[in-house]
C-alpha cells in the first residue's frame, strides 16, 4: 500500500498484513529519515548512529521527542 506524507510525496509501505510494520535505519545520522518514516504510517522505526564526533545522536534524540509530541 502506499501513503501520502504533508507535501504529498507517495511511500511504499508493506501490505497491512505485516502489521506491525518495522523498518531499519542504518546510519541513521539526525534522525531525518527515521522521522520521514514515522510520518509515513510505519509503527516501528529504529535507528543506528555511531558517529559521536558530530553530535548527531543528541540532535536525534531532540528531533524525535519533538516529533512524538506532534
Amino acid at each position: 500500500s502506499t501513503t501520502r506524507v504533508g507535501n504529498g510525496r507517495r511511500f511504499l509501505l508493506p501490505p497491512d498484513g505485516y502489521a506491525p510494520r518495522r523498518i531499519f535505519i542504518p546510519f541513521s545520522g539526525v534522525a531525518s529519515e527515521m522521522i520521514g518514516c514515522g510520518l509515513a504510517g510505519w509503527e516501528h522505526v529504529v535507528g543506528v548512529e555511531f558517529d559521536t564526533e558530530n553530535n548527531y545522536v543528541e540532535i536525534a534524540k531532540k528531533r524525535l521527542e519533538h516529533y512524538e509530541e506532534v
